[in-house]
C-alpha cells in the first residue's frame, strides 16, 4: 500500500494449513516455513496495518529508532516485533516492544518464541510482558537453532 495515497500496490493471497491464532479480538495467521505472518483485525468495518520490526543485535537502539521515528507518524496502526528471527540473537523482543511503545506511542505485538524458554520461563516472561504494557503477543515455536 502506498502510505500517502492509500493505493493498494501489492496483494498476496495468504493461504496456510497452519494454525490461526486468536487473541484480544484479533486473528493471526502464520506460515512457519516461510516466516510470513498476517494480522487480521476482526472488525469488518476497519482494517489494521502493522509494520514488522526486528530488534537490534546489541543494546544500542538509537540507530534503529532514528529510522523508525520518521515513519511512526505514517498511517499504520502498530508494530509487530520479531523475537530472534532465523535463530540469531537480538535484543529481547519484549524489552524492545516496550521501548518502541514508549518512543512512538503505537502498540507493539510481541512475537514470543517458545523455543527459547522452559515452562517456568514462559510464565515469567508473560507476566513481565503484561507488566511492561504489552497486551498482545503471538506465540510461535520459532526457527530451529543452527
Amino acid at each position: 500500500m502506498n502510505w500517502q495515497t492509500g493505493e493498494i500496490t501489492w496483494i498476496e493471497n495468504f493461504k496456510t494449513k497452519e494454525p490461526i491464532i486468536s487473541a484480544v479480538l484479533k486473528l493471526y495467521c502464520y506460515q512457519e516455513k516461510k516466516s510470513h505472518m498476517a494480522l487480521v483485525h476482526t472488525d469488518p468495518k476497519e482494517f489494521k496495518i502493522t509494520l514488522e520490526i526486528v530488534p537490534p543485535a546489541g543494546h544500542d537502539i538509537s540507530t534503529l529508532m532514528s529510522k523508525i521515528n520518521p515513519i511512526a507518524k505514517l498511517g499504520f496502526d502498530g508494530f509487530s516485533v520479531a523475537s530472534n528471527p532465523v535463530a540469531n540473537p537480538r535484543m529481547s523482543a519484549m524489552v524492545f516492544s516496550h521501548l518502541l511503545q514508549q518512543e512512538t506511542s503505537k502498540p507493539a505485538i510481541l512475537h514470543f518464541t517458545v523455543r527459547d524458554h522452559n515452562r517456568l520461563g514462559l510464565q515469567a516472561e508473560l507476566w513481565g510482558a503484561r507488566a511492561m504494557g504489552i497486551d498482545t503477543i503471538i506465540a510461535v515455536t520459532g526457527d530451529p537453532s543452527a
